[in-house]
Parts: structure tokens; sequence; C-alpha cells
């Protein structure tokens, strides 16, 4: 396992590589959710006309000359046309202009309820409390489609969309942020500064699990393959400075300096087990090595050439000095 500290920067890459597609498919969907909300709150208002509408005029239609039918008003802009209850109030509202069409629908306080409006090649459908205040909407454009229910405050809500990037689920608070995202490979969890702050995602090599800080720099990372995961720590630089894995029969933890270099790592494949310690410059200086009946300390300088050995061999101790071209300067026994 002389390979192990090799295995370690080997390792940390593809972990590195985990970590960029994890930020970038987070992000992607964060746009979706982003859109969505847009177009929501758009569509909020579009088929909305607020209070129920003056009415500059009515008429009666009646098949009999006697009690009236239904009670139609003109609205006082000349845009809508209303369908009056027996008080004189609007209930029923169809109205069209230039920024588009729809129907609003008012209860006996004259609060509106429901709106239907096509806008911009925008449907839309909004449900609204006896306050006025929109509780669910769903709308439909080319690009993206929504539904949306709101709180009391018609602030913070869930928002389930489709788009071309694909479905997902997002929940925004009251300041329009989107906190928490469900979309098809995984989830995001945002603060309240829209900070991204934690992945999870699943890709084809499988599930990656990403902690960031608030300037979206990774922290702690967990990735799992086909008979493989992988868990690092760092302080927000690209490379891990603690890092875990198991791959196959073959166990590594590594400590390693920011630019990636090991400089503590012990491994261990089941039959032989490796522990060694780095300079500043990244080269082994001391390894021990233990496998079956075998054990030995070596010791190198800082070119990394061998020094000295100290081991088990035949069930004898050994301790061997080498000079500086691996000649054996002295051995005992």
């Amino acid at each position: 396992m002389g390979e192990s500290t090799v295995a370690v920067a080997s390792l940390s890459e593809r972990l590195r590589k985990t970590e960029r597609r994890v930020f970038w498919s987070g992000g992607v969907a964060i746009l979706a959710a982003a859109l969505a909300l847009a177009a929501l709150v758009v569509a909020a208002s579009s088929g909305s006309r607020g209070t129920a509408p003056r009415i500059a005029g009515e008429f009666v239609l009646s098949d009999t000359g006697e009690d009236g039918l239904p009670r139609l008003g003109i609205t006082e802009d000349g845009t809508g046309l209303a369908l009056l209850d027996e008080e004189g109030s609007a209930r029923v509202v169809l109205f069209a202009s230039d920024e588009g069409a729809g129907i609003s629908i008012y209860d006996e306080k004259g609060s509106l309820r429901a709106a239907l409006g096509v806008a911009d090649q925008e449907v839309s459908l909004s449900l609204h409390d006896s306050g006025e205040t929109e509780r669910v909407v769903l709308m439909a454009s080319d690009e993206i489609s929504a539904v949306g229910v709101f709180d009391r405050k018609a602030k913070s809500y869930a928002s389930l969309f489709a788009s071309k990037v694909g479905p997902g689920l997002g929940f925004i608070d009251e300041q329009g942020v989107v906190r928490h995202l469900l979309d098809k490979s995984g989830t995001t969890l945002v603060d309240e500064k829209g900070n991204h702050r934690a992945y999870f995602r699943i890709g084809d090599d499988g599930p990656a699990l990403m902690f960031v800080n608030e300037k979206g720099e990774a922290m702690a990372s967990f990735a799992a393959e086909e008979g493989k995961s992988y868990l690092s720590l760092q302080d927000g630089t690209t490379m891990p400075q603690i890092l875990l894995a198991v791959e196959g029969e073959q166990s590594t933890i590594g400590l390693l300096k920011r630019n990636g270099d090991a400089m503590a790592m012990i491994a261990t494949d089941g039959t032989e087990t490796v522990f060694s310690l780095s300079d500043a410059d990244g080269k082994a200086r001391t390894v021990l090595d233990v496998s079956g009946r075998r054990g030995a300390l070596q010791i190198s300088d800082a070119s990394g050439a061998k020094r000295a050995l100290l081991g088990i061999r035949n069930e004898r101790p050994v301790l061997v000095l080498f000079d500086l071209d691996g000649g054996e300067l002295w051995k005992a026994p």
C-alpha cells in the first residue's frame, strides 16, 4: 500500500468534482424556483379586478315582462360586463382590454373571491379568502406552470412548479426568499439572506450531501457511489482538509493542507495497515507499515530517500541505516 498517499490526492480530486456537480445542479434548481416565484406573483394579480367595480348602468333580461331574470350591468370604465345580484351588487364580472381578459367572482360583501385571467400568453386562476388575500394561485405559460399556496398575509407560501429544467417544490418565506427547494435530483436549503447553505443531490454517480458557509464555500461533504463513500471537512477552501474514504476493502483517513498535500494518513485494506506522516512539502517522512506478521517503521529525509528502517522480519527485530544513495550504512543484527 505504498501508493496510499497518492490515493488520498485522487480521492480529494474526485470529491471536488462531486462538489462542483452539486453546486451546479443546486444553482439551476434555485433559478427555476425563482422564475416560478416571479410568475406566481404576476399571476396573482393578472386576473383580479380588486373590489367589486361600480356599475355605470344596468339592464334586465326577462322572458315574461314581469320579474327580471339575470340583471346585467356595464362597469364604469366600459371594459366589463357584470352579473348583478338582487341588491344590484356585481357578483360576476367579465372584462376585456388591451392588457388581457378575465372573469372575477365576488361574494355578497363585494370582496373578490376568485379570478380567472389571460394576459401576455399566460393564463392564471386565483382563489381568495374573505379579506381578498390570494391563498391559491394556478398559472401556466409557455415557459413554466405553477401552483402557489399562500399564507393569510400572502407572503410566505409553497409553490409546485414545472419548467424546462424539470418539476420542483419550493417553500418561500415572507421576504420572497426560496428557503427550501425539492426538485427531481434532490433538495436545497437556503438561509434567510438567500445564501445556499446545504445541498442534497442524487446524480448518475450516486447521492451527495454538502454544507456550505455564507459565501457558498464548501465546509463539509458526503458522497456515496457504488461500493465507495467519502466524507470531507474543510474551511471553505477547494480542497478537503480531513478526508475519510471507504472504497471496496480499503479504508482511508487523511489530514491534508489547504493545497491538498497529505500531512498524515492511515489506510488499511484488511491485510495491511499503513500510517504515514509527511513534511510541509507533502513528502512522506515517517511511514509505519504493518502486514500479517511483519511490521516496519521507515524514516526518510527531505528528498524522500529512505534513511532508516526499523522492523520485524521472521519474528526477529532488524534496524538498518541507509546512505544518500540507498546503500546500507549499518545493520543490526
